[in-house]
């Protein structure tokens, strides 16, 4: 079975037991975008290992801050920008994002975990403490 995080079984499961209620709207409303690189994603497949651009929630207030499972506390991302920012401060990660993220994505047409995490690291090093 794929590799999914707690926030995307909990809201898939909220969908499915009532679509017409809160998480199933929110769950139609998705854009099937990431909310920091733009690109397209993709369901997770069962069986499957998820790719760099399959779907997943972030949440806005990390879980382990805190912030719990809720409309208002999540994002839609794909797996690398979810996997790169990890515990990171949303608004350093999303400017993170913007800058360095989004022209990748629009020059090359993909993101992968992998060039996430090197953008990250040096630009985290560019940080004064």
């Amino acid at each position: 079975m794929a590799k999914r995080s707690n926030a995307s079984y909990k809201v898939k499961d909220r969908a499915k037991r009532n679509p017409d209620g809160v998480w199933g709207i929110f769950c139609k409303n998705l854009e099937s975008k990431c909310h920091y690189c733009r690109q397209n994603l993709v369901e997770p497949i069962s069986g499957k290992n998820q790719t760099y651009n399959t779907r997943t929630f972030d949440h806005l207030i990390p879980a382990s801050g805190g912030g719990g499972t809720t409309t208002k506390n999540l994002l839609e991302t794909c797996s690398a920008c979810n996997n790169t920012r990890g515990t990171s401060d949303y608004l350093t990660f999303a400017i993170f994002a913007e800058f360095y993220l989004r022209p990748q994505v629009e020059e090359l047409g993909l993101l992968t975990r992998h060039n996430a995490n090197r953008l990250w690291s040096t630009f985290k090093n560019k940080i004064p403490d």
